[in-house]
């Protein structure tokens, strides 16, 4: 009895009341900081990368690498190449081109504006009589000559002809000192239907593709990137506010058409569960996922073929039989003037892209625990209650 009288003296003496209060102002700081959202991370992280890595056959990139560039020309490619490219893989059966280069501004050969004058002068010439063999054939000419400086122009007839193809709208995130971004244009709107009241996350400065090409293919996701405090990108925005205008994440566009699905009503919160890939996935408060690392058969984490390649015939058309293809730039060291870094808002990184579509598709996607945002919170009040209980002069000490 006195034994246990004297233990509770100690328990109660001043000084580990000294070392509890201490221990409990630590406890606050930690809720007032950071180090709450890395416990959180370093679990997921783990979990992420739990287990072997599953396959996906169904997701390619073709990059227009270094060798590319060397044969077809410098960055930015001719949109020509594109439409060459976009119908001979809708000619393979590809399930879905998503074409993640920019389509912000006009591309055209500048011989194009002296061939429509020519062409103009020749209709004025004629006055609505019929044109001679000479003019006639000059006529045609022209007009042949046209079809081919009017890259623009083929890049949107290949778009509407194959049906099946994702265009890519580049932004970067918002911060506290952006001033708000101008409207979503009437020609985007399709994509992105309106919202209130939820807390999509806001970017700022979007790089948008031009109204011609977004008018003929199949719909445009946003390519948007928010890095966590660490600055490793972890989290798919599923959707982002874009002026009360909610946009879809172009990989998980990819992924729900690869599954003949759609975007789900925006009805529900940004928390409300998803079906991916056969399993139900819930976003988090923001309306985004973790997606986990999913890779290919030969290794890597997404096969890539090189643009030469494809267009040479050296990789077999029925390759892309069936599948979702990414289109993007993989070449490195370039201009920096014509290349968008990834602070910049026109940066696509197509490999991430085409990765996290692939783990969107097959449902490789890391749900947040519910008790994983009080996990550190339960560590340190244990740490208290151990503090409380260690011998005075261990704690003291």
């Amino acid at each position: 009895m006195v034994l246990k009288l004297s233990r509770l003296r100690s328990l109660m003496s001043p000084q580990r009341w000294l070392v509890v209060a201490v221990a409990a102002l630590v406890l606050t700081a930690y809720g007032l900081s950071a180090t709450e959202d890395r416990w959180e991370t370093a679990l997921l992280d783990v979990a992420s990368q739990r287990g072997p890595l599953p396959e996906d056959e169904w997701v390619s990139v073709i990059g227009v690498d270094r060798a590319s560039l060397d044969k077809l020309g410098r960055w930015p490619l001719s949109r020509d190449v594109y439409a060459t490219l976009i119908d001979r893989l809708s000619a393979a059966r590809a399930k879905t081109i998503v074409l993640a280069i920019p389509l912000a501004d006009v591309q055209s050969d500048p011989g194009l504006a002296v061939l429509r004058r020519m062409k103009g002068l020749l209709a004025a010439a004629a006055s609505g009589a019929p044109l001679g063999p000479v003019e006639r054939r000059l006529a045609d000419l022209v007009e042949q000559s046209e079809e081919l400086l009017d890259v623009d122009a083929q890049l949107v007839r290949s778009l509407a002809r194959a049906g099946n193809v994702l265009l890519v709208a580049g932004y970067r995130a918002a911060t506290p000192t952006d001033p708000p971004i101008p409207p979503l244009p009437p020609h985007l709107r399709k994509s992105a239907p309106a919202v209130s009241g939820v807390l999509w996350p806001t970017v700022a400065d979007g790089v948008l593709p031009a109204a011609p090409f977004v008018l003929s293919a199949l719909g445009t996701g946003h390519a948007a990137v928010f890095p966590d405090r660490d600055g490793v990108v972890r989290r798919e925005a599923l959707w982002i506010n874009h002026g009360a205008q909610a946009l879809p994440s172009v990989a998980w566009l990819a992924a729900l058409r690869a599954q003949g699905r759609n975007p789900p009503d925006l009805n529900g919160r940004p928390g409300s569960p998803l079906v991916l890939g056969g399993r139900e996935v819930i976003p988090d408060e923001a309306g985004r996922v973790r997606p986990r690392p999913v890779r290919h058969a030969s290794g890597a984490s997404v096969r890539v073929e090189s643009l030469q390649d494809v267009l040479s015939g050296k990789v077999p058309a029925e390759r892309w039989a069936g599948r979702t293809v990414f289109v993007g730039l993989t070449a490195t060291g370039l201009d920096p003037a014509t290349v968008p870094t990834l602070d910049r808002p026109g940066a696509v990184d197509v490999v991430r892209l085409a990765q996290v579509s692939a783990s969107l598709l097959t449902g490789q996607v890391v749900n947040r625990p519910v008790w994983a945002g009080y996990l550190g919170w339960i560590l340190a009040v244990l740490a208290v209650v151990a503090t409380g209980f260690m011998p005075t002069g261990q704690a003291a000490g």
